[in-house]
């Protein structure tokens, strides 16, 4: 038998590292005010000697909307009003603002993450624990309700008083400061970005969502349903204060020689590997809903050398309601779900119960066990065959959620890259619906592949990314 001695009973000198410093720098948006549906342009120059460090960087914003409707809170509403009517966040906090982010280099597309707030909120369903709820509500505004339902902070409450101007039918929030933390700012939300060996730094774009109903939700306060709820029928917003905030790691002169000569910057390409986030969109009709047979989505541009997983979820459409519901809540539309690549099934059986959604979902997430992976879901928040409540009002109480996600990888527990090939195959999904209650409006389905991908810097400083 071979024995081991124990690390505690090994005495040695650590190592010393590198010599750098640590700073906190922000770069800020250049286009001034932006309106809702505008862009927001970020220059990350060219740091000598510098790299971020991307896993304790965040976007940080400043937003206000003016919002119309009925019965909204306001700062001149009696003590009656404003214990009825609320006015929260979305569930998924202030991602909901944002719909897509860009990423450049030399002008180039390196990553571009689009639904960025659907994709957001399906990953953070599947792979958020109950206690990590309470750090995201002080940061980006996600909550939960003493029952568990998915809701966003009140932002009375939280944000402080509504503008002046403020009446029942159109008021003004307060300015709300919101960070940004998550991974799906790609190779700026992981790792060591390199930048003092991109020639010209960095470009990253963010641009916001037009509508303000993807960001608020009208619900009944504490005092119950005893008046008429608060209604969202439109709204705008402006953002202000946009920044990409990030530590930078400076070494000296000897050190940096050391990282050049160690990775070759300058003299050959130089690669690390990342994730990528891809999401498709497609509209799930009353037809297909009330369909008792297939449904099969082909999932445009979804050829990658290493897919790792699959997840899905469903969203109501801002056309649908009066602002009661909440519209970045995923749910589960199908009966059913199967994938078709490469002339096979995935997974062999079909997942067709919410305990096979389920274990199937921590899959994706848990590198250990399944058995201790997070989900927001829970057995009385989460169904199969979800349908548009045919009352809106019954989405103000409602927040039933639910993702469904699929691990394709060989050897999730390792850092290898061992997704599946779908580089030459298209990938298609199979769903079915039976359910006895009709589907009263269209839903937004959306389907979030989950990508190794490998960044590169040429020999000219210039990043790219290769995924297929």
């Amino acid at each position: 038998m071979t024995t081991v001695l124990n690390n505690e009973v090994i005495y040695a000198e650590e190592p010393l590292p590198l010599s750098s410093t640590r700073r906190v720098a922000e770069f800020e948006n250049n286009r001034g005010n932006i309106r809702g549906g505008g862009t927001a342009y970020i220059s990350i120059p060219n740091l000598r000697n510098g790299v971020i460090d991307c896993n304790d960087a965040f976007v940080k914003f400043t937003v206000q909307s003016t919002l119309e409707g009925t019965n909204l809170p306001h700062i001149d509403a009696t003590p009656a009003e404003a214990l009825y009517n609320q006015l929260t966040l979305s569930s998924s906090g202030a991602i909901s603002f944002i719909r897509k982010i860009d990423i450049f280099s030399n002008s180039a597309l390196v990553a571009s993450i689009d639904h960025a707030n659907k994709l957001a909120s399906i990953i953070s369903v599947s792979n958020n624990g109950l206690n990590s709820q309470n750090a995201k509500s002080a940061v980006d505004g996600t909550s939960l309700s003493p029952t568990g339902d998915l809701i966003g902070n009140v932002v009375a409450d939280c944000y402080g008083v509504f503008g002046t101007a403020s009446t029942a039918t159109k008021c003004i929030t307060p300015e709300m400061t919101f960070i940004i933390n998550n991974g799906i700012l790609a190779c700026l939300g992981e790792g060591m970005m390199p930048i003092f060996a991109q020639k010209n730094g960095i470009e990253l774009q963010i641009q916001f969502e037009t509508d303000a109903r993807l960001s608020y939700v009208g619900r009944y306060g504490p005092g119950g349903a005893g008046s008429a709820p608060t209604t969202i029928s439109s709204g705008t917003s402006t953002f202000t204060n946009i920044s990409y905030v990030a530590p930078i790691i400076e070494f000296d002169n000897s050190s940096m020689d050391a990282i050049i000569a160690k990775n070759g910057f300058g003299s050959r390409d130089v690669m690390w590997s990342g994730v990528g986030y891809h999401a498709n969109t497609q509209q799930l009709t009353i037809t297909n809903q009330n369909s008792t047979g297939l449904v099969s989505t082909l999932l445009a541009n979804n050829r990658f050398k290493s897919l790792k997983s699959l997840h899905v979820g469903a969203f109501d459409n801002p056309s649908v309601g009066d602002g009661r519901g909440d519209l970045n809540v995923p749910r589960i539309p199908f009966t059913s779900i199967q994938y078709r690549m490469n002339g096979l099934e995935y997974p062999i059986n079909r997942i067709d119960t919410i305990g096979k959604v389920v274990q199937n979902t921590i899959s994706c997430h848990s590198n250990n066990s399944p058995s201790v992976g997070s989900t927001l879901m829970k057995i009385n928040e989460t169904a199969l065959n979800y349908r548009q409540s045919a009352t809106v009002a019954a989405e103000a109480t409602s927040q039933k959620r639910g993702v469904c996600g699929l691990s394709l990888e060989t050897w999730a527990e390792t850092d290898s890259i061992s997704g599946l090939d779908v580089s030459q195959s298209d990938t298609e999904a199979l769903i079915n619906m039976t359910s006895q209650a009709d589907a009263t409006a269209a839903l937004t389905i959306v389907f979030v592949s989950t990508y190794d991908v490998i960044y590169v810097i040429n020999d000219q400083g210039v990043l790219s990314a290769s995924y297929n």
